[in-house]
């Protein structure tokens, strides 16, 4: 298992979450990252392998061009839909999940800046902390509430907005 602190500071450095969002759609070249990203191919090398060495990205293909191999890369395997998480699950796949969810608490504060630095009065992205204590039947009952939401919500219209929802919760202390 690679380093937390490791994994965090590279997710949340510019260049490598861009790189992270453009391969998760779409398996490219270190090439065509550099001519999508407006970066120097050199300047990538590095964050190319370091992507690689945390598994939050991986080559999907490789092509002969000359005497020179290419490869894609791909991002596509951390972004699972719906992840359901227990211990025996993070057991297997604590990495995955920790670039997953990074990922996505780094694109809600990128769009929560992008809200503040924006003319429009309306309210883009929406963050509520809050702390309640839950007894374990609560816990569990909270647990079939949001799964039911996202079910009910699962949406095909392709004119409807898209709205992430990420939901953190934690058990900090036995309930009493």
């Amino acid at each position: 298992m690679s380093n937390l602190n490791e994994i965090t500071k590279l997710i949340f450095d510019d260049i490598s979450y861009k790189i992270i969002k453009e391969t998760s759609k779409q398996v490219l070249t270190r090439k065509e990252l550099s001519r999508i990203l407006k970066v120097p191919s050199s300047n990538l090398y590095y964050k190319i392998n370091k992507l690689l060495h945390v598994d939050a990205l991986r080559i999907k293909e490789q092509k002969q061009i000359g005497n020179l191999i290419e490869n894609g890369y791909s991002s596509e395997h951390i972004f699972d839909d719906n992840i359901i998480l227990n211990k025996s699950y993070l057991r297997q796949n604590f990495e995955p999940f920790l670039h997953y969810y990074l990922l996505n608490q780094k694109k809600m504060l990128d769009l929560l800046e992008e809200d503040l630095n924006s003319e429009s009065h309306e309210d883009n992205t929406k963050i509520i902390i809050g702390n309640v204590k839950l007894s374990p039947e609560n816990w569990t009952e909270f647990h079939q509430l949001v799964s039911q939401f996202l079910e009910k919500h699962e949406s095909t219209d392709n004119d409807a907005s898209t709205i992430e929802l990420v939901i953190t919760a934690a058990k900090e202390e036995k309930y009493k």
